[in-house]
Order: structure tokens, then sequence, then C-alpha cells
């Protein structure tokens, strides 16, 4: 009856070795398979992560150009700008020395009146409005956030 014992006690543990093996095997493969799945989220959004970065990368870019033509077009302006106040400056001074000597004698032509009254309205209209309307004109509005 021991003898029976003994060997029944062996076979127990011969079978609760083979449960707690295929218990870790199973739980090890559950991990496993956990681990893989986790990983695949990852990889999917990182993948997802590096084409919304490479989006808004696309996206800068183009601002940065745009930009870049905005500098452009308002740099023409602000050299035509200095033109047109360079032109009216020689106008100015050709005028005032067209009349220098008539200023020191306190006697002035109709006709250098106008040239001086036209030249001080055409200054103070570009100091005005000049500039902000090519600008209106040649530069386009911002777009806002809101409308992209």
């Amino acid at each position: 009856m021991i003898a029976l014992l003994r060997e029944s006690l062996k076979y127990l543990l011969v079978i609760a070795l083979f449960v707690a093996a295929l218990a870790t095997v199973n739980h090890l493969a559950y991990q496993r398979g956990a681990s893989d799945a986790l990983l695949a989220v990852a990889e999917q959004q990182n993948s997802d992560n590096k084409r919304d970065f490479s989006a808004f990368q696309e996206a800068l870019h183009q601002q940065f150009a745009q930009a870049q033509q905005w500098n452009e077009r308002l740099s023409n302006l602000l050299a035509e700008r200095a033109k047109d106040n360079a032109h009216t400056t020689k106008e100015l001074k050709d005028a005032l020395k067209k009349t220098q000597t008539a200023r020191q004698s306190c006697q002035l032509d109709d006709d250098v009146m106008q040239q001086l009254n036209a030249a001080q309205t055409r200054a103070a209209s570009a100091t005005r409005d000049g500039f902000a309307r090519d600008a209106e004109r040649l530069l386009p509005r911002p777009e806002t956030r809101g409308e992209q």
C-alpha cells in the first residue's frame, strides 16, 4: 500500500509539474501576445505621428515660402516708395532753387507756388495713404486659423 501511495504521489507530482509547466507556458504566451499587441499599437501611433509631423513640416515650409514672397513684395513696395519720396524731394528742391532769389526778396510766381502746392499735396497723399493702398493691392491678406 505504501508502494502504491508512493507510486501515486510520484504520478501526482509529475502531473502537478506538467500542469505548472503548462500554466507557465500559457502565461508566457499570453504576456508575449499582449506585448506584441502593445508594440503594434505603439508602432502605429509612431507611424501616425511621423505622418502628422511630416505634414506639419510641409505646411511650415509652405508658410515660410509664402512669407518670403510677401517679404520680397514688401521690399519692392518700400523701394518704390523710397523712389517716389526721392522724386518728390527733388521736385521740392528744384522748386526751391528756382525761387531762391525771389524768396529772398519775398516775390514768388503763381506757377512756382502751384508747383510747390502740388508737390506738397502729392507728398501728403503718399504719406497718408499711398503705401497702405499699395500694400493692400499687392500683398494678399493673411489667412486666419479658423479659415484653414
